[in-house]
């Protein structure tokens, strides 16, 4: 008579290979959540030096700001699809036709 464990899925060696992946699944959890600690630990050193160096240099830091903006700004502009001309080329048209002495300024202007 064949005993338990020289069944194909019966006996303690099924035990005992569930508990090797649950272990193994179970490490491989634990380093994935070291990885992430030590991700948002590296991130907040990052972020503080950040918030230094804009404390430091804080016109440095709104130029720049601007500066990315618009770059960031223009790119997309360039990318959208469907303009037969740039936006800056339609704009700058549109200021060439305008009649400025004909224009009504307000008030506040005219003094």
């Amino acid at each position: 008579m064949p005993s338990r464990k020289q069944g194909n899925n019966g006996g303690d060696g099924g035990a005992a290979q569930r508990s090797g992946v649950g272990e193994r699944i179970s490490d491989a959890g634990d380093q994935v959540r070291e990885g992430f600690d030590q991700a948002r630990a590296a991130w907040a050193h990052q972020y503080r030096q950040a918030e230094g160096m804009i404390a430091r240099n804080p016109g440095q830091a709104v130029l720049f700001g601007f500066g990315l903006g618009l770059g960031v700004g223009l790119a997309v502009a360039l990318l959208i699809p469907g303009q037969d001309r740039p936006w800056h080329e339609r704009q700058l048209d549109r200021m060439r036709h305008m009649h400025w002495p004909e224009m009504k300024w307000p008030d506040a202007l005219r003094r």
